[in-house]
């Protein structure tokens, strides 16, 4: 993965014009989802 040509705010899923305490909300969002003890996957680790 070629971290240069990532779109951090698309994988967010906030706009580009998104605020501080929006860009916070989703990364939260992704941590909750992503946390090891949460999500399952044998990659998570």
């Amino acid at each position: 993965m070629n971290i240069k040509n990532m779109n951090y705010y698309e994988i967010l899923g906030v706009t580009l014009n998104a605020n501080a305490n929006e860009i916070r909300k989703a990364y939260l969002e992704l941590i909750k989802k992503y946390h090891p003890d949460v999500y399952k996957e044998a990659d998570s680790e």
